[in-house]
């Protein structure tokens, strides 16, 4: 990244990849690229050996297993492992596949909506009147930052939103607000709750206060998989029998490994698997947070050459 925009900063953004109107031709590396897509360079760089690109989204909803949802994600991770389709087994073959996956705020928030709108359904609800009117106002705090996204072109006026929307959550996920978010014999539907309201409360202004969950408008290089069952024991998964087996795979027991470019700001949520260096970017979340948090895969094949 750091490379990339120092390039950027002396042609133009993404390497003349984009012109005209589409193009800063001027300022910081850094503000030529902000917002941009990894697949946009990856022909700079690759060349003829660029195969293609892609990009995908997740599926999502809220109080469901979002595994059979997701054929197409857990393809694309398959793919990373080395398989393709009808070759069964992993070998070994002409193409690299590389896999980045991101979420955008616009599908963070509207995931989270969807989370507290099922969560207020739920008979249980009663118990906790005091948590679903909290619930109530970051209904409305988001409602409002929608609102000024619509009718307001001042950006600032938009961030002032947008800030007060992410330090309504962040509010909710600092240790010891919600016993009932953070206690492991919770159902797990409060602690997807738990991890949506901590993504949306690093969206503006990062107001956390070392508590983290995925960034949004930020990317993430995906290192590996490692697929189990619901017994926790490793699946024999191919691309090939990957219908009659996705049922079976375990959102709670697979893991996925990812790396945070910046090395640092790891996720210390409950989602995450905490390791030994904490400032090498290098994390493991569950698959079912993986596709929880995440809304999208951008992928590039190249030949492996």
């Amino acid at each position: 990244e750091k490379a990339y925009a120092v390039l950027a900063e002396k042609s133009n953004q993404y390497g003349g990849y984009k012109t005209g109107s589409d193009a800063n031709a001027a300022g910081p590396g850094y503000d030529q690229i902000d917002g941009g897509f990894e697949s946009w360079v990856y022909g700079l760089f690759y060349g003829p050996d660029l195969v293609s690109t892609d990009q995908a989204l997740m599926g999502f909803t809220a109080g469901q297993d979002v595994v059979p949802q997701n054929a197409a994600a857990i393809t694309t991770l398959l793919e990373l492992q080395g398989y393709r389709a009808g070759e069964g087994a992993k070998i070994d073959t002409d193409e690299h596949v590389m896999v980045n996956a991101s979420t955008w705020g616009d599908k963070v928030l509207e995931r989270l909506l969807e989370t507290i709108t099922h969560c207020l359904g739920l008979a249980e609800m009663k118990r906790y009147t005091t948590l679903g009117k909290v619930l109530g106002q970051i209904q409305n705090l988001a409602a409002a930052y929608q609102k000024t996204v619509n009718d307001s072109a001042d950006q600032k006026v938009q961030d002032a939103a947008l800030d007060r929307l992410s330090l309504g959550c962040d509010r909710q996920v600092q240790p010891g607000a919600w016993p009932l978010m953070e206690n492991p014999e919770s159902d797990k539907i409060w602690h997807d709750l738990h991890e949506a309201l901590g993504i949306v409360g690093q969206l503006g202004t990062d107001s956390s206060d070392g508590k983290r969950n995925i960034y949004a408008e930020h990317a993430y290089a995906v290192l590996g998989v490692e697929f189990l069952g619901h017994d926790a024991k490793p699946m024999s998964l191919t691309i090939d029998n990957l219908t009659s087996e996705i049922t079976n795979i375990s959102g709670a027991h697979s893991r996925v490994e990812l790396r945070n470019p910046h090395q640092t700001n790891e996720p210390n949520l409950p989602s995450s698997m905490i390791d030994s260096d904490v400032n090498d970017g290098i994390f493991k979340m569950t698959l079912d947070a993986y596709l929880r948090a995440f809304a999208v895969h951008e992928v590039g094949r190249v030949k492996d050459t």
